[in-house]
């Protein structure tokens, strides 16, 4: 308000004050729409395929033209540690198999270090993967929200071994995983993260997850028992609306659906002859996707398609995805993204990084030590052996027993009935 003022100078007063205030105005507002329409770099830190690999697994990784001892959880915890310090606007995500086919430190605990693992390297959103139901949906839920598994008799697994397992600090995410008799979803289909930017503003990233719609194919039948798996593009896409309305800017997919490229080099980003399931998905995906994060087929790549990022990060943590999205926060409109394979490089022979990870990692294996295996020696080696067969995974006690990786190879429990008969013992003797 200008002062009512007399005199020779009043006009000349008021016409100056009513001036200042204008262009205090002015440059306020100007200052404000700056900044409100200034972009935002937000940072996904991705992850795949884990399958509770507490350790380092035993074959190298071909790194350029070497061979390198890669992951290991301490590790992995390492590198998203130093990727989180690049800025506070970042995310951790991943894209399901977490647990299932699992190596013996993780999977004679039922996964409850595997899920442990998670929460303590910070993940917060996942999708569910086929692997996820190996146990069927009571067991993942037991995952989420916690709680002993119940006693199996003659089983050499054992539950809840520090006195009480909490369940995921991670939200598992699943649009297209139902109840077949009520219809509604398993798992929450997506999940909204506000980033607070200061001066009142924030961005709101809408995260959804999904699995490949064939897993009643590739996982025992009494693991999916009243689930129905729906078309992925078509759930994906029916889940936008609502994160629309909780006023997501920017939307990120989550997806256990995977593909393969020609690269040689893990981290290519020319992406040669990119081929596999998840294309015909994303050539059908809402616009409003920004970012596919996916897994499943274990193989590293980042490539583009219909201009948007799709990655993966292979498996067992020998890799994490650093991906960097810029976006008008007010519009949500995509200025700008870009990726890169960061290798979880580790040192034979030498102690982790120290840290809560690292020592809960010793804990569990000091609880699988060789008067345990001794104990129960050919009851594990037989699960191992199973284990292998049906998974083509490495078979690994603590580092005690060690064998060669094979690479995963698909397989129908439904067409195949060995193979079937083999999942439904869970490899226990």
């Amino acid at each position: 308000m200008v002062p009512a003022l007399s005199g020779p100078w009043s006009e000349s007063v008021r016409s100056s004050a009513l001036l200042l205030v204008v262009a205090l105005c002015v440059s306020g507002c100007a200052m404000r729409t700056g900044s409100n329409d200034s972009p935002v770099t937000f940072k996904l830190i991705a992850i795949n395929d884990f399958h509770g690999q507490l350790t380092p697994p035993a074959s190298p990784t071909r790194i350029d033209s070497s061979s390198l001892s890669t992951g290991g959880v301490a590790y992995l915890a390492t590198v998203v540690e130093q990727l989180e310090a690049k800025g506070p606007v970042h995310a951790v995500v991943a894209a399901g198999d977490l647990i299932g086919a699992s190596p013996l430190e993780s999977a004679l605990f039922h996964d409850e270090p595997a899920i442990e693992a998670m929460n303590v390297i910070g993940l917060e959103y996942s999708a569910v993967g086929n692997h996820e139901f190996d146990e069927g949906v009571t067991e993942l839920r037991r995952m989420q929200l916690g709680g002993c598994h119940p006693p199996v008799a003659q089983s050499t697994e054992q539950s809840c071994g520090r006195g009480r397992f909490a369940g995921a600090r991670f939200s598992y995410l699943a649009a297209n995983v139902l109840d077949a008799t009520t219809g509604t979803n398993v798992f929450p289909a997506s999940a909204v993260k506000t980033f607070e930017l200061g001066s009142g503003r924030a961005l709101k990233v809408g995260f959804i997850g999904a699995v490949l719609r064939g897993t009643p194919d590739i996982v025992v039948a009494s693991g999916v028992r009243n689930l129905r798996f729906t078309d992925e593009a078509d759930a994906v896409n029916a889940a936008v609306p609502a994160l629309r309305k909780q006023g997501a800017q920017v939307i990120v997919l989550l997806i256990h659906e995977g593909g393969a490229t020609a690269a040689a080099a893990f981290d290519d980003r020319t992406c040669p002859d990119l081929r596999g399931a998840i294309l015909p998905i994303v050539d059908r995906l809402d616009p409003s996707i920004a970012v596919i994060v996916s897994g499943h087929t274990h193989n590293t790549y980042i490539c583009r398609r219909n201009g948007r990022l799709l990655t993966s990060a292979g498996s067992q943590g020998r890799f994490v995805t650093d991906i960097d999205v810029t976006v008008e926060p007010d519009s949500g409109r995509v200025i700008g993204s870009a990726a890169r394979q960061v290798a979880v490089v580790n040192e034979p022979g030498t102690e982790p990084p120290a840290g809560p990870v690292s020592s809960r990692v010793a804990q569990r294996n000091g609880a699988i030590d060789r008067e345990f295996l001794q104990r129960r020696g050919r009851a594990a080696h037989r699960a191992c052996d199973r284990r292998d067969r049906l998974t083509g995974y490495a078979c690994t006690v603590g580092g005690w027993r060690v064998r060669t990786w094979r690479p995963h190879r698909r397989r129908s429990t439904r067409r195949d009935p060995r193979a079937r008969r083999m999942a439904a013992r869970r490899w226990r003797s």
